[in-house]
């Protein structure tokens, strides 16, 4: 099986096969390759073996008015159905083989393609640059390359081994939270600011984010395993990861809210996630739980699929094979894949879970940088925080925040403004 292919790349001019355990044969696209679509999914199909998924990427389809319906024609005379009639929005067909509904070929045609949601190759590179580019990546995902940044993630963690990290040994995670009750929800990103005091408004407004934060957060997250059951006025216990609804105006003691005021309801609760309750729990906060749907036990699931993205980002290969940005927008993506109903995992506890986790992290740093310096910052946004001073205050700050680092998970210092422009724009958001 290892000597099977399971991807193929069609340009006009080259057609390359390959398999992820470094078999790779390439040679010159015969004349009439695309002509019969029908034919081309038969002849790789033999390719790919007993491979149940290939993935085959072409450069164009045959040409006409009507060139969908010619390739539905094509295909079905040889035994192939698509799942969906999507291609003609995304570029991406799945085709199943009616005597054997098991096997599968993705395919892309890569002048339908759109360059923004493929950021792995340029459309108009070589088979083999896309090739190269695709079992690199496979490398750091655990998954092939397929449609976007996040589908592609959410491939990646269902691939990746579990080393042991089930809390019931031989199991799967419950991959898919069905009919998941609408109104759960978790603190979400951060968005804060406050009015700057008189002294600090005719100072500078320092900024620094944190790198891959939420990468960070997917790699650390306890996630539950099972599906969430309800439970009323329960004990909290943090192994159990979902969803708590708590009494809520206990659970803001200072700058910055914790809690956002929109997300509390006219009975003042809201719902957070564990992580959120943990971080209540150091500041000897004990809001009253009222309701909670939460998993039984917890682990850290994403944690060896994001060590490969993590990798990745901290020792770069010599030529970058795989774009950054790739790596970024996969994990990025892939949290909110995680809340779109149909995906390969539907866990929107999980992207709560993550979300929340970034966020608490980020408040605890925050914590300690105010012990030291005795000031809040002025406004959060996402993995930014802004802090008042005055031209030698730099370094006092930039200490008080851990130091600058490169390390996912860090600070990072991206630069000053006067205190004049930024109560102009927030961030580039008008007040």
């Amino acid at each position: 099986m290892h000597d099977d292919y399971e991807l193929c790349v069609i340009t006009e001019m080259e057609t390359v096969f390959a398999n992820t355990h470094g078999r790779i044969s390439a040679f010159d696209t015969a004349a009439g390759t695309f002509y019969n679509i029908g034919k081309l999914l038969r002849d790789v199909s033999i390719s790919f073996g007993h491979n149940l998924d290939g993935l085959l990427i072409i450069s164009t389809l045959p040409k006409g008015v009507r060139a969908w319906d010619r390739l539905l024609t094509e295909a079905f005379e040889q035994g192939w159905a698509p799942t969906s009639a999507r291609f003609t929005e995304t570029g991406w067909v799945t085709w199943r083989h009616t005597s054997a509904p098991d096997k599968r070929i993705h395919m892309a045609v890569l002048d339908r393609l759109d360059q923004e949601r493929t950021p792995l190759f340029q459309l108009t590179a070589s088979a083999q640059t896309i090739t190269d580019r695709l079992l690199a990546y496979q490398k750091i995902n655990g998954a092939l390359w397929r449609m976007t940044p996040g589908v592609s993630g959410c491939l990646g963690i269902r691939a990746v081994r579990w080393n042991g990290l089930d809390p019931a040994a031989g199991r799967e995670p419950h991959w898919r939270w069905d009919n998941a009750p609408e109104t759960l929800h978790g603190l979400g990103y951060p968005i804060w600011q406050r009015d700057p005091a008189p002294a600090e408004r005719h100072g500078l407004i320092y900024g620094f984010d944190i790198r891959a934060q939420y990468l960070a957060a997917m790699s650390n997250a306890r996630l539950g395993w099972g599906k969430p059951t309800h439970q009323h006025q329960p004990a909290f216990d943090p192994e159990r990861a979902g969803y708590w609804r708590i009494n809520a105006w206990q659970c803001n003691p200072a700058a910055p809210a914790i809690i956002d005021l929109k997300k509390i309801d006219k009975w003042g609760t809201t719902w957070v996630t564990t992580p959120a309750m943990i971080y209540f729990a150091e500041l000897d906060i004990h809001p009253q739980i009222i309701e909670s749907w939460t998993t039984a036990t917890s682990s850290q699931i994403l944690k060896p699929w994001a060590a490969g993205l993590r990798n990745a980002l901290n020792t770069p290969t010599p030529g970058e094979v795989v774009p950054t940005e790739a790596i970024k927008r996969t994990y990025a993506e892939t949290i909110g894949m995680f809340t779109v109903e149909g995906g390969s995992i539907y866990r929107p506890d999980w992207r709560d879970t993550i979300v929340d986790l970034a966020r608490i992290n980020f408040y605890r740093k925050i914590d300690k940088a105010h012990k030291v310096l005795g000031v809040w910052p002025v406004g959060i946004y996402h993995d930014t925080v802004y802090y008042p001073g005055h031209e030698d205050d730099l370094d006092a700050i930039t200490s008080a925040l851990g130091g600058i680092d490169e390390r996912i998970g860090k600070f990072r210092y991206t630069g000053q403004q006067t205190a004049a422009k930024f109560l102009g724009t927030r961030d580039g958001v008008p007040r």
